[in-house]
């Protein structure tokens, strides 16, 4: 998961505080829900999606394709519930 560092120059500190604490919360419930294990967090300040936001903001990797546990759970009816309730 992406969120900004504390030196981001485009975002204001309460903008740049709400989303490290969002991030931190949803890949904490995320990992909960659906067993994945917690990698943490990166941050990254050169992502558009990130720099223009005016609320809280995260980037949330729910795993890897590359690793066929990975894909085969994201791909499955249970493990997008799992991922759903996690995140929600």
């Amino acid at each position: 998961n992406y969120m900004p560092s504390s030196s981001n120059p485009y975002l204001s500190s309460s903008v740049i505080a709400g989303s490290q604490r969002l991030a931190r919360l949803v890949l904490d419930s995320y990992c909960a829900a659906t067993g994945m294990p917690n990698l943490g967090l990166l941050t990254g300040d050169d992502m558009t999606g990130i720099n223009w936001a005016k609320m809280p903001v995260t980037i949330v990797e729910m795993g890897f394709m590359s690793n066929r546990t990975d894909d085969l759970y994201m791909a499955s009816a249970s493990g997008q519930a799992q991922i759903v309730q996690g995140i929600a």
